[in-house]
Formats: structure tokens, C-alpha cells, sequence
């Protein structure tokens, strides 16, 4: 398979200026779908809830979390969203020790992510910022799917990775680790590459319900009549 999934985390929402970087990311390549997942990560990065551990299955995953070496021009929100800390980073290695084996990873590869554009700018200036040569690399965007399979133009406006994983019975807990963001992307992937015109059907009328509130409304009627 040609499709690697990918997500990474940085210190902020700038790659242009070389101000923020990538302090963690994670690939998840496709093996066979009923193969035991194969990790070649830290042992000391958090696995998974358990409930995720379907979404494993099949997949050769590499992951990393890493040294920054610009911290004070960090944005603290982006920290406190991905969870950075000294502590947790203590024992993480620079870039530049993992670039030879993410070249190998993606080269003439199709990265798969949600909002890709994003992580794929990131991964793009790193390989630059250190004198690599970038390789011939594909994109897919899973929010470019959402639109054409989930949204109806002027009614609903948010592609967002949460809301669609609520749409399609995806779990959203301890979303922002980029092992889970690809095991949700993977999973949205999966399903909405396999959906034929009833699912989309299905999947609309239940997102423009979500987007309206019904289910909230509902739940509240029925809280007032207990």
C-alpha cells in the first residue's frame, strides 16, 4: 500500500519563519487488516486507550516525540493542547536524528492526514531547516473528503476531525496525541473511502442534526420531563 498516515504536533501554528517545529509526530503505514499493529516507538510515549485498540490493528506505526530546540518561542496554548512538558521530553532526541528515517517513511509516499496541508508545511520546513532534500511526496486530505461525502455547502461548515468522528461512531477521547489523530484519521478514512450513496445519505442528515442541536434539545425535553 502507498498511503502513510500522518500527524504531528508543534509549538505553535508558524513553520514559515522558522519560529515553531514539530515536537512530536507519528506515521502509521497500512500492513494487512488483520495483522497485529508493530510499533517502533519510545517506550516511554503513552499508548492508546484501550478503546482504540481496533483501530490498531494492521498497521506498522512509527512515532516519536521530539527535542525542541527552540523552546522559547513556543505558544503556550499549543503546548497545553499537545500536552508538553520537560519532564515527559526529557529523554527525547533532536530532529535531526530521526530525518534519515523519515525520508526513507514518506519517500513516494501519498501522506494521509486531516487537514494535511498543515502538517505536511511543517514536515516540509523541517527537511529544509536542516538541508535535507525533500522527496517526492503525495497528499491526501481527509477534510477534502469530508466535504464531497458529509457536508452540504452553505448548511453545515465544519469539517473538523471531532465532529466527523462523532458523525461516524469514532472515538474522540484523548484526541491532540498524534497516535491517536491518526488512528481517528485512518478510521474516517476507511470508512468514508468504503461509503456508497446511502451511508452519505445517512451520514448528511445525521451531521445536520448534530449542527442544529436536535439531539441536545431532545436530551434537554426529556431532562424537564424525568
Amino acid at each position: 500500500m502507498n498511503e502513510i498516515f500522518f500527524d504531528c504536533e508543534t509549538t505553535g501554528l508558524d513553520c514559515s519563519t522558522g519560529k515553531h517545529e514539530i515536537i512530536e509526530f507519528c506515521f502509521a503505514r497500512p500492513t494487512h487488516p488483520d495483522a497485529p499493529p508493530t510499533f517502533n516507538a519510545h517506550p516511554e510515549l503513552p499508548m492508546a486507550p484501550a478503546l482504540y485498540d481496533p483501530y490498531l490493528k494492521g498497521l506498522d506505526i512509527y512515532w516519536r516525540r521530539i527535542k525542541p530546540s527552540r523552546p522559547g518561542c513556543a505558544e503556550a496554548e499549543a503546548l497545553k493542547i499537545n500536552g508538553y512538558n520537560e519532564h515527559d521530553w526529557e529523554n527525547a532526541k533532536p530532529m535531526s536524528h530521526w530525518l534519515p528515517e523519515i525520508v526513507k517513511i514518506i519517500d513516494g509516499k501519498r501522506l494521509c492526514g486531516h487537514n494535511i496541508p498543515f502538517d505536511y508545511s511543517f514536515l516540509v520546513a523541517t527537511l529544509r531547516e536542516h538541508g535535507v532534500e525533500v522527496p517526492k511526496i503525495y497528499c491526501l486530505d481527509t477534510a477534502t473528503l469530508i466535504w464531497e461525502h458529509l457536508l452540504v455547502p452553505g448548511i453545515q461548515k465544519s469539517p473538523s476531525l471531532a465532529s466527523t468522528c462523532k458523525t461516524l461512531g469514532i472515538p474522540n477521547e484523548n484526541a491532540h496525541g498524534t497516535l491517536v489523530d491518526v488512528l481517528r484519521t485512518r478510521a474516517v478514512f476507511n470508512k468514508l473511502l468504503c461509503a456508497n450513496a446511502w451511508d452519505r445519505l445517512l451520514w448528511r442528515l445525521k451531521r445536520w442534526k448534530m449542527d442544529r442541536g436536535y439531539g441536545k434539545k431532545e436530551a434537554s425535553e426529556q431532562k424537564k420531563t424525568a
